[in-house]
């Protein structure tokens, strides 16, 4: 017999997870596939995650297998360390997972730089639903940075207000609007941010800032 993790022993189940695949037997391959990166050094890093994800893949094409493809995922995205192939680990879990474990996983790809505007925008909501505020706000202000027209702007102006952060929100709106009226095709959207930024100055007692505000808004 080959011994485990010999050169023989990992091309052997490298053939049996090959022709179960050709024989869309794909839980058997699955199994080859565990079998086959159990059977690889720690160092195979780059190896053991690419066997984890293709795994993972097909465990989540079947519905009673769906925590053994999130197991698989996860152990993809903590051999693959960073870069495409983790984002892709990640993002498999992410559609597997729900509630607190979704939540982190976002967080994960926010902290990456590798969050998308759908995933930063479902973070946001996540994280507020959560009770994680700040969270929420460095998920919007993230996406803001992308898109000062971004819709979720109004989800963080209302969240900062929430906060107790007024001055925040204002600064935040004075920002988005600036960034806009450098854009010929959002005058009209900067024209509502300005006028909402003079309300809100309004409140605050700023009255010079309120009636810069206003005449900006006018002329946009």
């Amino acid at each position: 017999s080959m011994p485990p993790g010999s050169a023989e022993h990992v091309q052997a189940l490298e053939g049996l997870a090959a022709v179960c695949g050709r024989l869309a037997r794909s839980l058997e391959q699955a199994e080859h596939l565990a079998s086959l990166r159990d059977a690889l050094p720690p160092t195979a890093r780059g190896r053991r995650g690419e066997l984890a994800l293709s795994r993972a893949r097909i465990l989540a094409e079947h519905a009673d297998h769906q925590q053994e493809a999130r197991d698989a995922a996860r152990d993809a995205a903590t051999d693959l360390v960073d870069g495409a192939p983790w984002a892709r680990a990640l993002r498999l879990r992410l559609r597997l997972s729900e509630g607190k474990e979704a939540l982190e996983v976002l967080q994960e790809l926010l902290e990456a730089k590798r969050a998308n505007d759908d995933e930063l925008a479902e973070l946001g909501r996540r994280a507020r639903a959560a009770g994680e505020h700040d969270l929420a706000i460095r998920s919007y202000r993230a996406l803001l940075e992308r898109d000062p027209n971004h819709r979720s702007g109004k989800e963080l102006v209302g969240l900062l207000r929430q906060q107790g952060r007024p001055r925040e929100a204002a600064e935040l709106l004075e920002h988005q609007a600036t960034a806009l009226l450098t854009r010929g095709d959002a005058a009209r959207a900067a024209g509502d941010m300005l006028l909402d930024l003079a309300a809100l100055l309004g409140e605050l007692g700023e009255a010079d800032r309120r009636l810069v505000a206003l005449r900006q808004a006018a002329a946009a």
